[in-house]
């Protein structure tokens, strides 16, 4: 016996969709399909907007989608015509005010798609392929199931060689279609007609777009010795003809491959010696029912098992795909326990209002079709009581069969006259054309695609679909839908400023992945009339608002904004308005449970707000990396005018250090002295308390009120970082580094760029931060740096050598780490050094040092320098806390500290305190 969290029977477009967002969310499952191979007989043949955007999220590359789809000229027409060849009139939905509405609403680049069920199908399936968490199962059938214990057992049978097994599974999703064996298993009843029209159908696979005048989706044949619609699924080779036929008065098995070449001649008026090459014929039944329940204990209808729609609206299929979007995250809420079973039951509190109205308003388009043809004086209900009569075998037994035909034809063709001398009269032609325009409806359906709203709250946007509207994103403007995603709930947060820019984080509260957007808004780029200039709104898996609220942004109001929510979902509430669901509390353990909830979701939001990682991670340049042997080396002496110094250009130090990072903001820089130049294997000198004071005074007077020489601890925590740095072989102007292919003229040594780490922590939450760390590193012997140069023979703008950078300290390796993992190209440095200091010129001989990788000594936990800044702490205390950490990997005197850049240079430097040797 296989087991499995959820098992689905039929994979169909919904219960593939069921079964990748399954995927999606990590739940086990099976999906079992009594087909071996998908048909080739198209069905279907419309995707909505809103169907585009759950495929894309759910990972379909919808370029696979518009390769077997027809054009979308092609798709946005819609024909009226006696045949292919005689057009009546037209619907346009390229029109310009139709295609605004599209571009402002939806968040796909293309409306709908035109394309056959079949090659959706084949699409999901080779996605499905894909999946770990899913097992496909084909050509077996379904035969029992047995619900007991919070299990189903579901009994199948391998088709090929009639072996039975059983699956085990915590629920089981109905998505076998319209005849659902597991709907009348359960004896669950359907509501509305069970029978509209029967409705025979050919496929045949010409290229006609040589033969048709105009481009269309659908024509819809007046002819009245074929009246029927025919569909090109793809002009160039998949062709749909539906023909209504009046069962039982004629038969199903009469409509063979002769007769629908008559028909397939009048309709399309290439007549019937045309080489129509026919493909398959195939026979179904319009109705307008929907299920009664969607649901009976753990059995679960999904899409056509749940709701039968006539085809006039193209709402059938994309209301399934909808369905089990709106279900699998609630599945796997419940199945991890983290929302009431009761949540469930908001499946169908949602969906089926919104199935009852798109098969009512599908019903309502196909009658009201008949409204063309009698605005060219034929009454299409009169003409099928004519025909049932004619044919019926009382009155007209004494007719025979072939007279009755040749008396059809004779109507047929009066009906034709009519029509042919109607269209003629400007007055019907006028009707004719008012008729065609009400249809829009049937075609331009975006209202019910999109703006439709689950439960029966008042508010304005509980319920419905998180609409699209652009938000930036560092350089890019994206979709907001961009940030949704069917595994995770998304909390967009606004404060009023201007601009739209977003930044991401993640959190898990209880479990519970959460994406929380921070956006600062712009009224002007919002949906009107629609969400908070300030304050929250919590986006469900499937892309409807679970809550909103408008109030001014502070860590308590999100906290409690975000409590509030997760209580109603561990309530079983799909929408937090939801009245209906109640949990029933029977215990005293049950009890506490809401308070241990809460008091998990503190602690969870308050070592997030520690923990969590940062918003824009560095990220490594793009180098182009060169061999050592691909250059030369040159004996040095540096003679610099400045000396520029890089800060937080590896993640790894950015990370250790506990400093923020923000990919539109350039890195910190500041200038170092000349006297702290030395040679590679010169004593570094440790400064005295005095001389630490003197520098610090001569910078900033004012800190001489602080008494900060009564600090008996304060000493100047020397800090070593290995580094790459570079002299400018020339002048550098403004008008070089602004052409995209220039590369700077540099040659490559390695520095060490020594700290005075006490003198640094003046600097931190001040503006002018960076001026602190020059002061801390310009004192003399400061810089050591080796003996040679490497110059490339060869420059390209993006230039680095190919080397690691090693340190150690008293023979313990201290930092190693490749030079590629810099954050900014060395032209990328020039350019913020020039950003930063206008005032001054890159000239020959001027040096840039660029900044050291992790391992250093000075290093602070990003929660414990969270938690600093939240208590507001003054320098001097920041100071006495940074004397009081352990100080054994800060250099003392007398050790010593060697690097090496695999044959850039080698440095070995001994550190002392008094003057340098």
């Amino acid at each position: 016996m296989k087991t499995t969290e959820v098992l689905i029977i039929g994979a169909g477009p919904s219960g593939m969709v069921f079964s990748l967002a399954l995927s999606k969310l990590g739940v086990r499952h099976i999906l079992i399909e009594k087909r071996s191979e998908i048909s080739n007989h198209p069905k279907a043949h419309e995707i909505s907007g809103r169907t585009l955007e759950i495929l894309k999220q759910l990972g379909i590359n919808l370029q696979d989608l518009i390769e077997e789809a027809s054009d979308q000229d092609t798709a946005s027409k819609i024909v009226f015509c006696q045949n292919l060849r005689k057009e009546i009139g037209r619907i346009d939905l390229s029109e310009d005010k139709i295609q605004t509405k599209y571009k402002r609403d939806l968040s796909v680049p293309i409306p709908f798609l035109n394309i056959s069920q079949t090659e959706v199908e084949k699409v999901l399936r080779k996605k499905i392929l894909k999946q770990k968490t899913g097992e496909l199962i084909l050509d077996v059938e379904w035969k029992s199931s047995l619900e007991e214990n919070s299990y189903v057992y579901t009994t199948i049978k391998h088709r090929k060689t009639n072996k039975v097994s059983e699956i085990k599974s915590k629920y089981v999703i109905a998505c076998d279609g319209a005849g659902s064996d597991i709907r009348n298993f359960l004896n669950i009843k359907m509501s509305g007609p069970t029978k509209l029209q029967d409705v025979v159908n050919v496929y045949f696979t010409n290229d006609l777009t040589k033969q048709i005048p105009s481009k269309g989706k659908l024509y819809w044949i007046l002819e009245a010795s074929a009246p029927g619609v025919l569909i090109a699924h793809h002009p160039e080779k998949r062709w749909v003809y539906h023909h209504a036929i009046e069962t039982p008065f004629e038969r199903i098995e009469d409509c063979n491959e002769n007769f629908f070449r008559k028909k397939l001649g009048k309709a399309t008026g290439l007549g019937d010696r045309f080489p129509f090459q026919i493909e398959s014929i195939n026979h179904w039944t319009m109705t307008a029912q929907v299920a009664n329940s969607f649901s009976l204990g753990r059995f679960y209808l999904v899409g056509d098992a749940a709701h039968r729609f006539p085809p006039t609206g193209g709402l059938g299929m994309n209301s399934g795909v909808v369905d089990s979007y709106n279900l699998a995250w609630k599945i796997d809420l419940v199945l991890r326990g983290i929302a009431d079973e009761s949540l469930l039951r908001s499946y169908e509190r949602e969906r089926k209002p919104v199935i009852e109205r798109n098969c009512e308003e599908s019903r309502k388009n196909w009658f009201r079709m008949f409204q063309i043809p009698r605005a060219l004086g034929i009454s299409l209900p009169l003409a099928t009581r004519i025909k049932r009569l004619l044919l019926a075998h009382f009155p007209f037994f004494f007719f025979n069969k072939n007279t009755k035909y040749k008396i059809l034809s004779y109507l047929e063709t009066l009906a034709n006259k009519k029509l042919t001398a109607g269209l003629q009269k400007p007055y019907i032609q006028r009707r004719v054309s008012n008729a065609i325009a009400s249809q829009i409806g049937h075609f331009d359906r975006l209202e019910l695609d999109l703006h439709y709203k689950y439960g029966s709250s008042e508010d304005i946007w509980i319920g419905k679909r998180f609409p699209h509207f652009p938000i930036k994103k560092g350089k890019r403007t994206i979709s907001s839908h961009d940030l949704l995603s069917p595994d995770a709930f998304h909390l967009f947060v606004w404060k009023r400023k201007s601009g739209s820019e977003i930044k991401s984080q993640h959190l898990t509260l209880n479990q519970i992945s959460i994406e929380v957007h921070s956006v600062s808004s712009d009224p002007e780029l919002l949906p009107k009339n629609s969400l908070p200039s300030e304050g929250f709104v919590l986006v469900r898996p499937d892309g409807h608002i679970f809550q909103w609220k408008e109030e001014v942004v502070t860590k308590e109001s999100t906290s409690k904004f975000l409590m509030d929510c997760l209580f109603s979902l561990q309530e079983g509430k799909g929408l937090s308005s939801d009245t209906q669901a109640i949990t029933h509390q029977t215990n005293k353990s049950t009890r506490w449970k809401p308070i241990f909830f809460a008091a998990g979701i503190s602690l969870s939001l308050f070592l997030y707000i520690l923990y969590r990682p940062l918003p824009h991670p560095p990220k490594p340049a793009n180098f182009n990396l060169v061999k050592l042997s691909e250059g030369k080396f040159q004996t040095w002496r540096p003679k610099p005018k400045k000396i520029f110094g890089m800060g937080l250009v590896y993640a790894n130090h950015i990370e250790e250090t506990a400093n923020h990072f923000d990919p539109n903001i350039p890195p910190p820089i500041f200038l170092k002295e000349n006297h702290s130049l030395t040679g590679p294997e010169s004593t570094v000198t440790i400064p005295s308390k005095k001389e630490l004071l003197d520098r610090l005074y001569a910078f900033e007077p004012d800190l001489k009120k602080e008494n900060i020489e009564e600090i008996t601890s304060f000493s100047p925590l020397m800090d070593y970082e290995v580094e790459l740095a570079f002299v400018l072989l020339e002048d550098i102007s403004n008008e070089k580094l602004a052409k995209e292919n220039y590369s700077p003229k540099i040659a490559f040594f390695l520095a060490n760029d020594v700290s005075a780490r006490s003198l640094a922590v003046f600097g931190e939450g001040r503006s002018n931060r960076a001026e602190y760390w020059g002061i801390s590193k310009s004192f003399p012997t400061f810089l050591p740096v080796s003996n040679r140069i490497w110059i490339p023979n060869r420059y390209t703008p993006d230039l680095l050598p190919d080397v690691r950078l090693r340190s150690t300290v008293n023979g313990e390796e201290r930092q190693n780490e490749s030079v590629s993992n810099m954050i900014y190209t060395p032209k990328e440095m020039l350019r913020f050094i020039r950003k930063e200091y206008p005032h001054l010129t890159l000239e020959k001989d001027d040096i840039v040092i660029t900044g050291t990788p992790g391992g250093v000594a000075m290093s602070t936990p990003r929660p414990i320098a969270r938690i600093l800044s939240w208590l507001s702490l003054n320098r001097i205390t920041k100071l006495k806390l940074a004397l009081k950490k352990d100080r054994s990997r800060f250099i003392k005197d007398g050790d010593e500290v060697d690097m090496t850049a695999e044959g850039l240079g080698d440095l070995h430097n001994k550190f002392s305190v008094g003057r340098s040797q």
